[in-house]
């Protein structure tokens, strides 16, 4: 019987084809599916609707499909998580490039940073 309730469960006036499954549906459905058998190519579902049409939009870009489109910026995402260099490491590096300059034993007061400023 259509009920108010029924009916906001039932609308599908918010999803992009009515074919296409809410959440919930999908947490109905997910346990029937079965899993990918070993050996072959990962499965990848792209549900999250901006995300599939930038996927879409980098196809086109590149004229490739979808998961050729992607590919690159898989590969650059592994390189930089294996390439990661943690900001400790950065610093070292950056404080032998750039080494403080040596200590003169000067006391830098008030009148040092005038004579500095021009007398501004």
């Amino acid at each position: 019987m259509w009920t108010t309730e029924n009916r906001a469960r039932y609308d599908r006036s918010r999803l992009r084809y009515p074919s296409d499954l809410t959440d919930d549906e999908w947490s109905w459905i997910r346990p029937l599916i079965p899993p990918a058998r070993p050996g072959g190519n990962k499965r990848t579902v792209v549900k999250d609707d901006p995300t599939a049409a930038l996927v879409a939009w980098f196809a086109r870009r590149r004229d490739s499909n979808k998961q050729a489109a992607i590919r690159p910026a898989e590969k650059a995402e592994l390189t930089a998580a294996v390439a990661h260099v943690s900001v400790e490491d950065q610093l070292r590096k950056f404080w032998a490039e750039n080494p403080t300059p040596l200590r003169t034993g000067n006391r830098a007061d008030k009148a040092f940073f005038d004579d500095l400023s021009g007398g501004l």
